[in-house]
C-alpha cells in the first residue's frame, strides 16, 4: 500500500487496489502467492463481471510493480481470459443499460426543490455541463454568461470556455449574480488539497466534496 501510495498521487486512481488489498487481500488466512492471488480474481466471471475481474487484474499489476510478488505469468494467464471478437460482442450487448437524461423541464423541476447552496452547485453543473470537481477551480462566469475553467493540472480537460445552456438558467438560480457567496462556501467546507509529482503541483481529490456530489447523484 505505500509503494502504490507513493506511486499514485491521486487518491481516486488507486482506491480500488488500496481497498483490495486492505479489505480482502489483507484478510486471507494464508500466506499469499501467486496461486492464491490467481484464485482470488477466478471469484469473478470475466464475461459476466468483468469490470470488477479488471480491476482486480489492476490489483495483482500493482503488486507486480512493486517488486513483492512475482506475477507475471498470472497476469498473462488472466489478460488471456478477457473476452474477445464474438464474445466480447454478446458481452456487451447484454450488459447496455438505457440511461434515460432528464430534459430542462424535468431538471428544473427538480432544482427549484433545492435550498439555495445545493440548488447553486448543481445549477452550475447542469447549465455549463461540468465534471463535478471543475466547479471547485471554475474562475467565474463573465457578462456574456460564460464560464471560465483553468488548466494548470488542475481540471482533467485542461483550460475551456463554456457557455450556458439553457442560458436563462444564469439569471434564474443566481449563478453569476451568487458566485462570490456560493463559490467561496463552497471551497471552504471541501478544500482542494494539492500534491507535488516530480516537480509539478496537481489537485488530487477534495476533501468528502466528490462524496457529496454523488451521494446527491452527480457521477464523476
Amino acid at each position: 500500500m505505500r509503494d502504490i501510495e507513493r506511486r499514485i498521487r491521486k487518491e481516486g486512481s488507486r482506491v480500488h487496489a488500496v481497498n483490495d488489498l486492505r479489505l480482502r487481500i489483507a484478510r486471507f488466512r494464508d500466506p499469499v502467492d501467486a496461486q492464491m492471488l490467481l484464485r482470488w480474481v477466478l471469484e469473478l466471471d470475466p464475461t459476466t463481471r468483468l469490470k470488477s475481474f479488471n480491476r482486480r487484474i489492476e490489483t495483482l499489476s500493482q503488486i507486480q510493480r512493486s517488486g513483492l510478488l512475482g506475477l507475471g505469468d498470472v497476469l498473462d494467464q488472466l489478460r488471456a481470459m478477457r473476452p474477445k471478437g464474438a464474445a466480447e460482442k454478446i458481452r456487451k450487448a447484454s450488459s447496455m443499460r438505457v440511461r434515460v437524461l432528464p430534459g430542462d423541464e424535468d431538471l428544473q423541476h427538480w432544482l427549484e426543490r433545492l435550498e439555495p447552496f445545493h440548488q447553486w452547485v448543481f445549477g452550475c453543473i447542469a447549465t455549463y455541463g461540468l465534471r463535478p470537481h471543475e466547479l471547485w477551480h471554475a474562475e467565474g462566469i463573465d457578462s456574456q454568461g460564460w464560464i471560465s475553467i483553468p488548466g494548470d493540472m488542475k481540471t482533467k480537460t485542461g483550460e475551456h470556455f463554456a457557455p450556458p445552456v439553457p442560458e436563462a438558467w444564469v439569471e434564474r438560480y443566481g449563478l453569476r449574480a451568487n458566485w462570490e457567496q456560493f463559490h467561496t462556501q463552497l471551497n471552504a467546507r471541501w478544500t482542494v488539497r494539492f500534491a507535488d509529482v516530480s516537480g509539478v503541483k496537481i489537485a488530487v481529490e477534495r476533501d468528502g466534496g466528490e462524496g457529496w456530489l454523488e451521494a446527491h447523484g452527480v457521477e464523476r
